[in-house]
C-alpha cells in the first residue's frame, strides 16, 4: 500500500535492465527518502520508513518493490498520471 503524505521533491530514477540503463524515458520520479535514503532534518531512517514506506537505497530493493511496485508498474501508474493531469489542463 503507497503511502501518502505529503508534497516532496522529485529525483530521477533510471529503470534498469541488467543493471544498464534503459533510457531517460525509463524513469520515475523518487523523493530523496524514497531514493537515497535521505532523511528529513529532525527525522530518523526509522521514523522516515513509518511515515514514507520503505526508501531503495536504505531498506533495499526487495522491501521497496513489494510496498510499491517494480519498476515496470510504477512507471506505469507515474505515466498514467501524467496523462490524467494533461487531460485535465488541456
Amino acid at each position: 500500500m503507497m503511502k501518502l503524505a505529503r508534497f516532496r521533491e522529485c529525483e530521477i530514477h533510471h529503470l534498469l535492465d541488467g543493471g544498464r540503463r534503459i533510457g531517460h524515458e525509463a524513469t520515475v520520479g523518487l523523493s530523496p527518502w524514497h531514493h537515497r535514503g535521505v532523511c528529513d532534518p529532525g527525522m530518523t531512517s526509522g521514523q522516515m520508513e513509518l511515515m514514507f514506506g520503505p526508501s531503495l537505497a536504505y531498506s533495499g530493493a526487495k522491501r521497496f518493490r513489494a510496498a510499491f511496485g517494480t519498476d515496470e508498474e510504477l512507471l506505469r501508474m507515474q505515466n498514467r498520471l501524467i496523462e490524467a493531469r494533461l487531460v485535465l489542463t488541456t
